[in-house]
């Protein structure tokens, strides 16, 4: 899990790295083939390859900081009504 400080001082706890399509998407952006990802998850070759086609990997990093940039970081209960 990662803890993630935004720059409005929003703190993430992010599990992402928990699920195994994260950890696919990442295996394979750091050079491992889908076989290798397959064997190390447990999973068939195909679903690897599905998770892989699916999007392309964002570290939690990176994508709470696009959302922050896009001003969608908070969910619909934080919002002014």
């Amino acid at each position: 899990m990662a803890c993630i400080t935004l720059p409005d001082g929003t703190e993430i706890i992010d599990d992402s790295e928990l699920y195994p399509e994260h950890q696919a998407r990442r295996m394979a952006h750091e050079g491992q083939t889908p076989a290798e990802i397959a064997d190390a998850l447990g999973e068939s070759v195909s679903t690897v390859q599905e998770w892989i086609d699916e999007e392309p990997y964002e570290s939690p990093e990176a994508y709470w900081m696009r959302r922050y940039n896009a001003g969608t970081h908070l969910g619909a209960e934080y919002e002014d009504k």
